[in-house]
Protein backbone atom coordinates (compact mmCIF):
# COMPACT_ATOMS: atom_id res chain seq x y z
CA UNK A 1 0.00 0.00 0.00
CA UNK A 2 1.86 3.14 -1.19
CA UNK A 3 1.98 6.13 2.03
CA UNK A 4 0.01 8.27 0.14
CA UNK A 5 -2.91 5.73 0.63
CA UNK A 6 -2.89 6.28 4.57
CA UNK A 7 -3.71 10.03 4.16
CA UNK A 8 -7.10 11.37 4.50
CA UNK A 9 -8.90 11.62 0.96
CA UNK A 10 -8.45 15.60 0.78
CA UNK A 11 -5.31 15.32 1.25
CA UNK A 12 -4.35 12.76 -0.95
CA UNK A 13 -6.44 14.27 -3.81
CA UNK A 14 -4.29 17.61 -3.51
CA UNK A 15 -1.57 15.14 -4.40
CA UNK A 16 -2.45 14.76 -7.91
CA UNK A 17 -2.18 18.07 -9.51
CA UNK A 18 0.67 18.75 -7.44
CA UNK A 19 2.28 15.53 -9.06
CA UNK A 20 1.43 16.90 -12.39
CA UNK A 21 2.75 20.43 -11.71
CA UNK A 22 6.20 18.50 -10.62
CA UNK A 23 5.73 16.55 -13.66
CA UNK A 24 5.44 19.63 -16.16
CA UNK A 25 8.16 21.59 -14.17
CA UNK A 26 10.40 18.40 -15.26
CA UNK A 27 9.43 18.86 -18.53
CA UNK A 28 10.42 22.50 -18.81
CA UNK A 29 13.57 21.61 -17.51
CA UNK A 30 14.49 19.00 -19.97
CA UNK A 31 13.15 21.72 -22.71
CA UNK A 32 15.54 24.37 -21.40
CA UNK A 33 18.33 21.97 -21.59
CA UNK A 34 17.16 20.05 -24.72
CA UNK A 35 15.14 22.52 -27.14
CA UNK A 36 17.03 23.07 -29.99
CA UNK A 37 18.28 26.87 -30.26
CA UNK A 38 17.23 28.65 -33.24
CA UNK A 39 19.72 31.35 -35.14
CA UNK A 40 20.47 34.17 -33.25
CA UNK A 41 20.22 36.10 -35.97
CA UNK A 42 15.99 35.11 -36.05
CA UNK A 43 15.78 36.19 -33.01
CA UNK A 44 16.42 40.13 -33.30
CA UNK A 45 14.46 43.05 -34.21
CA UNK A 46 16.85 45.41 -36.37
CA UNK A 47 16.03 49.24 -36.91
CA UNK A 48 17.39 50.94 -39.21
CA UNK A 49 18.81 54.02 -37.95
CA UNK A 50 20.68 56.02 -40.95
CA UNK A 51 21.06 55.36 -44.52
CA UNK A 52 23.51 56.77 -47.24
CA UNK A 53 22.75 56.89 -50.66
CA UNK A 54 24.65 58.40 -53.41
CA UNK A 55 21.64 59.14 -56.19
CA UNK A 56 18.66 60.34 -53.96
CA UNK A 57 15.20 61.11 -55.15
CA UNK A 58 14.72 59.03 -57.47
CA UNK A 59 16.02 56.18 -55.99
CA UNK A 60 13.28 53.97 -53.80
CA UNK A 61 15.23 53.77 -50.79
CA UNK A 62 17.03 58.02 -50.68
CA UNK A 63 17.92 57.73 -47.24
CA UNK A 64 16.69 60.19 -44.10
CA UNK A 65 18.01 63.70 -44.28
CA UNK A 66 21.17 64.98 -42.99
CA UNK A 67 19.96 67.32 -39.82
CA UNK A 68 21.30 71.12 -40.68
CA UNK A 69 21.71 70.30 -43.92
CA UNK A 70 18.57 70.59 -45.44
CA UNK A 71 17.73 68.94 -48.39
CA UNK A 72 20.81 67.38 -48.47
CA UNK A 73 21.07 63.53 -47.79
CA UNK A 74 23.83 61.38 -46.62
CA UNK A 75 26.57 60.73 -49.40
CA UNK A 76 28.60 58.23 -47.09
CA UNK A 77 28.94 57.02 -43.58
CA UNK A 78 31.99 56.06 -41.71
CA UNK A 79 33.09 54.47 -38.89
CA UNK A 80 34.18 53.74 -36.04
CA UNK A 81 30.79 54.43 -34.64
CA UNK A 82 29.60 54.31 -30.88
CA UNK A 83 26.45 53.00 -29.22
CA UNK A 84 25.19 54.24 -25.96
CA UNK A 85 22.64 52.51 -23.41
CA UNK A 86 20.26 55.31 -24.59
CA UNK A 87 20.44 53.48 -28.24
CA UNK A 88 21.75 56.29 -29.47
CA UNK A 89 24.73 55.95 -32.15
CA UNK A 90 27.38 58.35 -33.03
CA UNK A 91 29.33 58.37 -36.48
CA UNK A 92 31.19 59.93 -39.45
CA UNK A 93 29.70 60.94 -42.42
CA UNK A 94 29.49 62.99 -46.36
CA UNK A 95 26.55 64.63 -46.77
CA UNK A 96 25.82 64.53 -50.53
CA UNK A 97 25.34 68.41 -52.35
CA UNK A 98 27.77 70.15 -50.55
CA UNK A 99 30.24 67.83 -49.69
CA UNK A 100 30.60 68.35 -45.86
CA UNK A 101 32.11 65.98 -43.50
CA UNK A 102 30.58 65.92 -40.42
CA UNK A 103 30.27 64.37 -36.99
CA UNK A 104 26.73 63.31 -36.14
CA UNK A 105 24.16 61.04 -33.87
CA UNK A 106 21.20 59.54 -34.73
CA UNK A 107 18.32 57.49 -32.79
CA UNK A 108 16.63 56.20 -35.57
CA UNK A 109 14.05 58.97 -35.95
CA UNK A 110 16.06 61.47 -36.93
CA UNK A 111 20.10 62.63 -36.35
CA UNK A 112 22.51 65.43 -34.42
CA UNK A 113 25.49 67.13 -35.88
CA UNK A 114 28.22 67.00 -33.35
CA UNK A 115 30.56 69.28 -35.93
CA UNK A 116 31.17 69.18 -39.34
CA UNK A 117 33.94 70.65 -41.92
CA UNK A 118 34.20 74.15 -41.88
CA UNK A 119 32.53 75.47 -39.04
CA UNK A 120 34.14 77.71 -36.16
CA UNK A 121 35.00 74.93 -33.32
CA UNK A 122 36.25 76.20 -29.98
CA UNK A 123 37.48 80.02 -29.59
CA UNK A 124 41.11 78.48 -27.98
CA UNK A 125 41.86 77.18 -31.31
CA UNK A 126 41.05 79.77 -33.30
CA UNK A 127 40.17 78.36 -36.71
CA UNK A 128 37.94 75.88 -37.81
CA UNK A 129 36.95 72.23 -38.23
CA UNK A 130 38.61 70.88 -41.52
CA UNK A 131 38.28 66.59 -42.20
CA UNK A 132 36.58 65.81 -38.90
CA UNK A 133 35.63 62.09 -39.58
CA UNK A 134 38.87 61.45 -41.12
CA UNK A 135 39.80 59.22 -38.58
CA UNK A 136 35.38 59.49 -37.30
CA UNK A 137 33.91 59.65 -33.95
CA UNK A 138 35.20 57.22 -31.31
CA UNK A 139 33.34 58.44 -28.39
CA UNK A 140 29.78 58.81 -26.91
CA UNK A 141 28.73 58.45 -23.59
CA UNK A 142 24.76 57.99 -21.84
CA UNK A 143 24.27 61.49 -21.48
CA UNK A 144 25.20 61.90 -25.52
CA UNK A 145 28.77 63.69 -25.08
CA UNK A 146 30.75 62.85 -27.90
CA UNK A 147 34.42 63.11 -28.26
CA UNK A 148 36.45 63.38 -31.37
CA UNK A 149 39.15 63.84 -33.39
CA UNK A 150 39.58 66.46 -36.05
CA UNK A 151 42.31 68.14 -38.03
CA UNK A 152 41.92 71.74 -37.92
CA UNK A 153 41.99 75.05 -40.43
CA UNK A 154 44.11 77.55 -37.87
CA UNK A 155 47.31 79.11 -38.13
CA UNK A 156 48.32 77.70 -34.49
CA UNK A 157 47.16 73.94 -34.58
CA UNK A 158 46.37 71.39 -36.78
CA UNK A 159 44.95 68.56 -35.26
CA UNK A 160 42.92 68.30 -31.85
CA UNK A 161 40.55 66.38 -29.45
CA UNK A 162 37.35 67.80 -28.80
CA UNK A 163 34.29 67.41 -26.71
CA UNK A 164 30.81 68.25 -27.50
CA UNK A 165 28.39 68.18 -25.03
CA UNK A 166 24.97 69.13 -27.31
CA UNK A 167 25.80 72.95 -26.89
CA UNK A 168 30.17 74.30 -27.28
CA UNK A 169 32.73 72.20 -27.73
CA UNK A 170 35.53 72.08 -26.16
CA UNK A 171 38.55 71.48 -26.69
CA UNK A 172 40.49 68.54 -24.91
CA UNK A 173 44.10 68.46 -26.50
CA UNK A 174 45.48 69.79 -29.45
CA UNK A 175 48.91 70.32 -31.13
CA UNK A 176 49.59 74.17 -30.62
CA UNK A 177 52.27 75.36 -28.24
CA UNK A 178 49.67 75.98 -25.70
CA UNK A 179 49.10 72.22 -25.65
CA UNK A 180 51.52 70.99 -23.00
CA UNK A 181 51.48 67.81 -22.11
CA UNK A 182 51.81 67.03 -18.08
CA UNK A 183 54.74 65.22 -16.42
CA UNK A 184 56.85 65.86 -19.82
CA UNK A 185 58.93 68.43 -19.23
CA UNK A 186 57.39 71.10 -21.01
CA UNK A 187 56.34 69.14 -23.82
CA UNK A 188 53.67 69.65 -26.35
CA UNK A 189 51.02 67.29 -27.91
CA UNK A 190 51.98 66.54 -31.17
CA UNK A 191 50.34 63.28 -32.49
CA UNK A 192 47.00 62.92 -31.23
CA UNK A 193 44.83 59.30 -31.12
CA UNK A 194 41.29 59.00 -31.22
CA UNK A 195 39.66 59.57 -28.03
CA UNK A 196 37.75 57.31 -25.66
CA UNK A 197 35.24 58.87 -23.28
CA UNK A 198 33.59 57.64 -20.22
CA UNK A 199 30.00 58.57 -17.83
CA UNK A 200 31.44 61.21 -16.03
CA UNK A 201 33.13 63.30 -18.84
CA UNK A 202 36.69 61.93 -18.91
CA UNK A 203 38.76 61.44 -21.93
CA UNK A 204 41.37 59.08 -22.66
CA UNK A 205 43.87 59.69 -25.81
CA UNK A 206 47.39 59.18 -26.76
CA UNK A 207 49.55 61.54 -28.01
CA UNK A 208 53.26 61.50 -29.45
CA UNK A 209 54.96 64.54 -27.78
CA UNK A 210 57.69 67.03 -28.59
CA UNK A 211 60.21 69.36 -26.76
CA UNK A 212 60.31 67.59 -23.19
CA UNK A 213 61.56 64.67 -21.60
CA UNK A 214 60.16 61.68 -22.64
CA UNK A 215 58.80 61.12 -26.66
CA UNK A 216 54.81 59.38 -25.87
CA UNK A 217 51.85 59.40 -23.39
CA UNK A 218 48.59 58.11 -22.52
CA UNK A 219 46.93 60.72 -20.65
CA UNK A 220 43.47 61.58 -18.69
CA UNK A 221 41.41 64.78 -19.31
CA UNK A 222 39.28 65.13 -16.39
CA UNK A 223 37.04 68.92 -16.43
CA UNK A 224 39.98 71.28 -16.95
CA UNK A 225 43.12 69.55 -16.14
CA UNK A 226 45.13 66.69 -18.04
CA UNK A 227 47.13 63.86 -16.37
CA UNK A 228 49.73 61.26 -17.69
CA UNK A 229 48.75 57.65 -17.02
CA UNK A 230 51.50 56.21 -18.36
CA UNK A 231 55.00 57.54 -20.12
CA UNK A 232 57.64 56.77 -22.59
CA UNK A 233 60.32 55.55 -20.47
CA UNK A 234 58.17 54.78 -17.48
CA UNK A 235 58.73 50.76 -16.48
CA UNK A 236 56.21 47.82 -18.63
CA UNK A 237 55.06 45.43 -15.60
CA UNK A 238 55.46 41.83 -16.06
CA UNK A 239 58.31 42.46 -18.82
CA UNK A 240 61.48 41.62 -16.52
CA UNK A 241 62.50 45.59 -16.59
CA UNK A 242 61.53 46.91 -20.21
CA UNK A 243 60.20 50.28 -20.37
CA UNK A 244 57.46 51.74 -22.50
CA UNK A 245 58.33 52.71 -25.84
CA UNK A 246 55.21 53.84 -27.61
CA UNK A 247 51.38 53.57 -27.37
CA UNK A 248 48.41 53.33 -29.43
CA UNK A 249 44.58 54.38 -28.63
CA UNK A 250 43.60 53.81 -25.08
CA UNK A 251 40.25 52.61 -23.84
CA UNK A 252 38.78 54.07 -20.81
CA UNK A 253 35.50 52.96 -17.72
CA UNK A 254 33.70 54.66 -15.46
CA UNK A 255 36.20 54.19 -12.65
CA UNK A 256 38.72 55.96 -14.97
CA UNK A 257 40.93 52.88 -15.83
CA UNK A 258 42.69 52.87 -19.07
CA UNK A 259 43.46 49.64 -21.10
CA UNK A 260 46.04 50.24 -23.79
CA UNK A 261 48.55 48.88 -26.24
CA UNK A 262 52.31 49.60 -25.95
CA UNK A 263 55.32 48.78 -27.26
CA UNK A 264 58.26 47.79 -24.88
CA UNK A 265 62.30 47.95 -24.78
CA UNK A 266 64.81 45.74 -22.78
CA UNK A 267 62.40 43.65 -21.46
CA UNK A 268 60.99 40.11 -21.93
CA UNK A 269 58.76 41.11 -24.26
CA UNK A 270 58.51 43.77 -27.05
CA UNK A 271 54.79 44.39 -27.19
CA UNK A 272 51.55 44.05 -24.89
CA UNK A 273 48.30 45.02 -23.49
CA UNK A 274 48.11 46.93 -20.07
CA UNK A 275 45.78 48.16 -17.99
CA UNK A 276 46.38 51.45 -15.62
CA UNK A 277 44.02 52.43 -12.64
CA UNK A 278 45.54 55.23 -10.98
CA UNK A 279 49.57 54.75 -10.34
CA UNK A 280 49.03 51.23 -10.78
CA UNK A 281 50.07 49.40 -14.47
CA UNK A 282 49.65 45.80 -14.54
CA UNK A 283 50.40 43.41 -17.90
CA UNK A 284 46.99 41.96 -19.47
CA UNK A 285 48.69 40.20 -22.32
CA UNK A 286 52.20 40.25 -23.70
CA UNK A 287 54.05 38.80 -26.51
CA UNK A 288 55.05 35.34 -26.21
CA UNK A 289 53.10 34.06 -23.61
CA UNK A 290 51.00 31.25 -24.29
CA UNK A 291 47.52 31.90 -25.95
CA UNK A 292 44.51 29.56 -24.07
CA UNK A 293 42.84 27.49 -26.52
CA UNK A 294 45.47 27.11 -29.43
CA UNK A 295 47.13 23.98 -27.87
CA UNK A 296 50.27 25.96 -27.18
CA UNK A 297 50.66 28.81 -29.76
CA UNK A 298 51.86 31.86 -27.91
CA UNK A 299 50.77 35.76 -28.70
CA UNK A 300 52.59 37.57 -31.65
CA UNK A 301 50.89 40.79 -31.79
CA UNK A 302 47.65 42.61 -30.44
CA UNK A 303 44.72 44.88 -31.95
CA UNK A 304 43.72 47.95 -29.53
CA UNK A 305 41.51 46.36 -26.07
CA UNK A 306 38.50 47.33 -24.85
CA UNK A 307 38.32 47.34 -21.29
CA UNK A 308 34.62 47.55 -19.10
CA UNK A 309 33.37 48.90 -15.61
CA UNK A 310 34.29 45.26 -14.48
CA UNK A 311 37.69 45.98 -15.21
CA UNK A 312 37.74 42.89 -17.82
CA UNK A 313 39.31 43.74 -20.97
CA UNK A 314 39.07 41.89 -24.55
CA UNK A 315 41.10 42.26 -27.15
CA UNK A 316 42.35 40.67 -30.97
CA UNK A 317 45.26 38.96 -30.93
CA UNK A 318 47.81 37.39 -33.78
CA UNK A 319 49.37 33.51 -32.15
CA UNK A 320 52.16 31.85 -34.05
CA UNK A 321 52.84 28.30 -32.83
CA UNK A 322 49.40 26.67 -32.37
CA UNK A 323 45.79 25.76 -34.05
CA UNK A 324 45.13 28.94 -34.86
CA UNK A 325 46.49 32.03 -36.38
CA UNK A 326 44.24 34.42 -34.60
CA UNK A 327 41.70 34.94 -32.17
CA UNK A 328 39.27 37.51 -29.68
CA UNK A 329 40.34 37.16 -25.80
CA UNK A 330 38.85 38.37 -22.58
CA UNK A 331 41.32 38.79 -19.75
CA UNK A 332 39.25 38.80 -16.11
CA UNK A 333 41.22 38.58 -13.24
CA UNK A 334 44.41 38.11 -14.46
CA UNK A 335 43.36 35.15 -16.65
CA UNK A 336 43.21 34.96 -20.27
CA UNK A 337 40.10 32.94 -22.04
CA UNK A 338 39.53 32.48 -25.78
CA UNK A 339 35.77 33.11 -26.93
CA UNK A 340 36.54 32.96 -30.90
CA UNK A 341 38.96 31.19 -32.49
CA UNK A 342 40.07 31.05 -36.58
CA UNK A 343 39.16 27.58 -37.62
CA UNK A 344 35.89 28.01 -35.32
CA UNK A 345 32.98 26.71 -36.71
CA UNK A 346 31.22 30.02 -37.72
CA UNK A 347 27.36 29.70 -36.30
CA UNK A 348 24.53 30.16 -39.22
CA UNK A 349 26.74 30.12 -41.68
CA UNK A 350 26.13 26.46 -43.13
CA UNK A 351 29.25 25.12 -41.88
CA UNK A 352 31.69 28.03 -42.72
CA UNK A 353 34.30 28.93 -40.11
CA UNK A 354 35.71 31.63 -38.88
CA UNK A 355 39.34 33.28 -40.63
CA UNK A 356 39.98 36.54 -39.38
CA UNK A 357 38.20 39.18 -36.46
CA UNK A 358 37.86 42.51 -36.13
CA UNK A 359 38.21 44.22 -32.51
CA UNK A 360 35.57 43.46 -30.49
CA UNK A 361 32.96 45.92 -28.39
CA UNK A 362 32.66 44.59 -24.88
CA UNK A 363 30.00 45.43 -22.38
CA UNK A 364 29.98 45.16 -18.45
CA UNK A 365 27.89 41.31 -18.86
CA UNK A 366 31.31 40.04 -20.67
CA UNK A 367 29.54 39.70 -23.96
CA UNK A 368 31.03 40.45 -26.70
CA UNK A 369 29.98 41.78 -30.24
CA UNK A 370 32.73 41.34 -33.16
CA UNK A 371 32.71 41.22 -36.76
CA UNK A 372 34.62 38.71 -38.50
CA UNK A 373 35.71 37.17 -42.30
CA UNK A 374 34.41 33.67 -43.19
CA UNK A 375 35.85 30.88 -45.39
CA UNK A 376 33.92 27.85 -46.76
CA UNK A 377 30.52 29.64 -46.58
CA UNK A 378 28.63 31.61 -49.20
CA UNK A 379 28.87 34.35 -46.41
CA UNK A 380 32.19 36.03 -46.16
CA UNK A 381 31.65 37.73 -43.19
CA UNK A 382 29.77 38.65 -40.19
CA UNK A 383 28.68 40.21 -37.12
CA UNK A 384 28.71 38.22 -34.29
CA UNK A 385 27.89 37.89 -30.93
CA UNK A 386 29.72 36.34 -27.97
CA UNK A 387 27.33 35.43 -24.66
CA UNK A 388 29.49 34.59 -21.63
CA UNK A 389 26.94 32.51 -19.74
CA UNK A 390 25.90 30.18 -22.29
CA UNK A 391 29.99 30.04 -23.56
CA UNK A 392 28.01 30.35 -26.75
CA UNK A 393 28.78 32.43 -30.37
CA UNK A 394 25.37 33.38 -32.44
CA UNK A 395 25.33 35.31 -35.72
CA UNK A 396 23.55 38.57 -35.45
CA UNK A 397 24.05 39.50 -39.65
CA UNK A 398 25.58 38.25 -42.22
CA UNK A 399 27.13 39.03 -45.81
CA UNK A 400 24.16 37.75 -48.55
CA UNK A 401 21.41 38.07 -46.06
CA UNK A 402 18.67 39.77 -47.00
CA UNK A 403 18.63 43.49 -44.99
CA UNK A 404 15.32 43.85 -43.39
CA UNK A 405 13.04 46.39 -44.75
CA UNK A 406 15.36 47.50 -47.50
CA UNK A 407 13.76 46.59 -50.71
CA UNK A 408 15.64 43.28 -51.74
CA UNK A 409 19.40 44.58 -50.58
CA UNK A 410 21.60 42.34 -48.99
CA UNK A 411 24.40 42.79 -46.45
CA UNK A 412 27.70 42.78 -47.95
CA UNK A 413 30.54 43.87 -45.56
CA UNK A 414 30.91 45.30 -42.52
CA UNK A 415 32.58 47.49 -40.07
CA UNK A 416 33.28 46.94 -36.54
CA UNK A 417 30.09 46.66 -34.44
CA UNK A 418 29.08 48.37 -31.00
CA UNK A 419 27.72 46.90 -28.26
CA UNK A 420 25.80 48.14 -24.96
CA UNK A 421 24.84 46.98 -21.73
CA UNK A 422 21.10 46.14 -23.14
CA UNK A 423 22.69 43.89 -25.65
CA UNK A 424 21.96 46.03 -27.96
CA UNK A 425 24.24 46.47 -31.37
CA UNK A 426 24.76 48.80 -33.96
CA UNK A 427 26.61 48.00 -36.52
CA UNK A 428 27.92 49.43 -40.12
CA UNK A 429 27.13 47.44 -43.13
CA UNK A 430 27.89 48.09 -46.86
CA UNK A 431 25.11 47.16 -49.12
CA UNK A 432 24.21 45.00 -52.33
CA UNK A 433 23.32 48.13 -54.10
CA UNK A 434 26.95 50.20 -53.33
CA UNK A 435 25.06 52.28 -50.40
CA UNK A 436 26.00 51.89 -46.45
CA UNK A 437 23.54 52.04 -43.71
CA UNK A 438 23.63 51.74 -40.06
CA UNK A 439 21.08 49.49 -37.68
CA UNK A 440 20.56 48.73 -34.72
CA UNK A 441 19.98 44.65 -33.54
CA UNK A 442 17.96 44.49 -30.83
CA UNK A 443 16.87 40.64 -29.05
CA UNK A 444 13.54 39.36 -29.11
CA UNK A 445 12.53 36.35 -27.01
CA UNK A 446 13.23 32.96 -28.71
CA UNK A 447 10.67 30.50 -29.57
CA UNK A 448 11.63 28.52 -26.50
CA UNK A 449 11.34 31.27 -23.82
CA UNK A 450 7.82 32.15 -24.83
CA UNK A 451 7.27 28.26 -24.56
CA UNK A 452 8.20 28.18 -21.27
CA UNK A 453 6.81 30.83 -19.95
CA UNK A 454 3.69 29.56 -21.29
CA UNK A 455 3.77 26.27 -19.15
CA UNK A 456 5.28 28.09 -16.18
CA UNK A 457 1.83 30.20 -16.68
CA UNK A 458 0.17 26.67 -16.86
CA UNK A 459 2.05 25.51 -13.31
CA UNK A 460 0.71 28.69 -11.61
CA UNK A 461 -3.16 28.25 -12.71
CA UNK A 462 -2.84 24.82 -11.82
CA UNK A 463 -1.59 25.26 -8.26
CA UNK A 464 -4.62 28.24 -7.67
CA UNK A 465 -7.05 25.75 -9.10
CA UNK A 466 -5.71 23.13 -6.39
CA UNK A 467 -5.61 25.92 -3.58
CA UNK A 468 -9.25 26.55 -4.55
CA UNK A 469 -10.30 22.73 -4.23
Amino acid sequence: MPPSALLPDRQRRSLVPSLAARTILVAVAVLVFAWPSPARAQSYGFTLLTHANDNPPGDPLPGPLAPWWGPEYYESLYGPICLNNGGTVSFGALAGGSFYFGVFTDTGPGGRVVAAQEVFGPSDIGGYYNWVPTLGPSALNDSGQVAFFSSVLTISATAGIFLDTNGPDTTVASNTNTGIAPSTGGGHYSGLSLPSLNSTGQVAFRSTVTGGTVTDGVFLHSGNSDTAISLQGDTAPGTSGGAYVSFFQPWLNDAGATAFKATVSGGSATEGLFRASGATDVAVALKGETAPGTSGGTYASFGNPVINNASAVGFKANVTGGTAGQGLFIDSGGVDTAFALQGQAAPGTGGGTFNSFGNPSLNDSGSAAFQATVTGSSSASGIFVFVPGSMAIYAVALAGQLVPGMGGLTYSAFLDPSLNDLGQIAYLSLLSDGSSAIFLASSVPEPSSLLLLGVGGAVLAARRRTRRG
